[in-house]
């Protein structure tokens, strides 16, 4: 595994969901599909399953990509074990194993789980600190608002650094990430979002943890890949449908919804009406948050995110056709294939 951001190529990741129907041997033939095809890394994004076991299973079946979680609900872990397992992946694959943290929503965690109601951000805080104590190898001793510990000391610390992400999609997860991660994990981000994301990060940079490096940025994209545009395009607007019910959605969606429209679909969404939903996504709304048509298309696409600031883009595929991985691969040879720009603000350290 190379220690440092590959700068005579732009890098380049791969995000599987863990629903829709992919088994773990199914996602670690993928994996090693795309390890061929020369990704850089596969992460794996959870609903509800368990991506640590899916991340385990595709470490073992690869022998150079980076593979990590984009991102897990760190809801439904103890700080402590999450550090234990997360120093196992690292240390038992070389480092190659990048944990990406999030906390879900309220309607998972709270209305279907039954899980107290926390403050994410001081919440999250707390989490991260308690997971460098563990990974450090000394007495834990944390009396926090969420976790109390005191004079715990793991039977195995870490051989090597484990490198944390958050996932954030708001303001205060971006500030909280510039802080303390090692890295951000940015999804379903326009371009006129990212240029305020990166502005978020560097709002707190002279806050950054001293023994941390300038914060990895990682973007994950909805990406509809097809030789038949139309389809593709289809395929794009039914994914923005599939977050349309988000609870973040009308701040996500912001820039590229005009008044009314988030309310216009989740009203034809909760109807039903599936058909309807489709018919009143406007092609530029599309535009803004998924990349979709030809492989070729979609390459320039995905570069703009690099040229824009982005570290790593990070392709999440749509399913179109049966055989819609090809499609993804073409993509990926398109893409090395495009002039290498170094990212803004490109630094010696990073997922590759």
């Amino acid at each position: 595994m190379a220690d440092a951001l590959l700068l005579e190529r732009a890098p380049l990741g791969l995000s599987l969901p863990t629903r829709g129907g992919l088994t773990g041997s199914d996602m670690t033939k993928l994996a090693q599909a795309a390890e061929d095809a020369d990704f850089d890394a596969v992460f794996v994004a959870e609903r509800v399953a368990d991506s640590l076991v899916m991340c385990q299973q595709m470490l073992s079946g690869t022998s150079t990509l980076t593979v990590g979680t984009a991102v897990l609900n760190a809801r439904l872990r103890h700080p402590v074990q999450m550090a234990m397992t997360a120093m196992a992946l690292a240390d038992a694959s070389g480092g190659r194993f990048v944990l990406g943290l999030g906390t879900a929503n309220d309607r998972l965690n709270e209305s279907m789980l039954g899980l107290g109601h926390v403050a994410p951000l001081p919440w999250m805080d707390e989490y991260l600190a308690v997971i460098r104590q563990t990974c450090g190898g000394g007495p834990v001793q944390f009396p926090g608002r969420y976790f109390e510990i005191s004079d715990l000391v793991v039977d195995r610390p870490s051989m090597l650094p484990l490198r944390v992400y958050l996932g954030a999609l708001q303001a205060g997860m971006l500030r909280l990430a510039g802080r303390v991660a090692d890295g951000v994990i940015l999804n379903l981000c326009s371009l006129a979002a990212l240029t305020r994301s990166l502005s978020e990060l560097e709002s707190v940079a002279q806050q950054r943890e001293e023994d941390l490096d300038a914060p990895h940025i990682l973007c994950v994209i909805q990406c509809c890949v097809s030789h038949d545009v139309e389809l593709a395009k289809h395929a794009a607007r039914l994914a923005l449908l599939d977050y349309i019910l988000h609870p973040a959605a009308a701040q996500i969606f912001a820039d590229g919804a005009e008044a009314g429209l988030i309310e216009k679909l989740q009203e034809a969404v909760f109807s039903g009406n599936r058909d309807r939903a489709v018919a009143l996504v406007p092609d530029e709304f599309v535009d803004q948050f998924v990349v979709f048509g030809t492989p070729d298309q979609c390459a320039k696409r995905v570069r703009r995110y690099r040229e824009a600031g982005v570290h790593m883009p990070v392709l999440f595929p749509r399913p179109i056709e049966d055989d819609w991985a090809s499609a993804v691969w073409e993509l990926a040879e398109s893409y090395r294939g495009l002039e290498s720009v170094p990212a803004k603000g490109s630094r010696t350290q990073g997922t590759t």
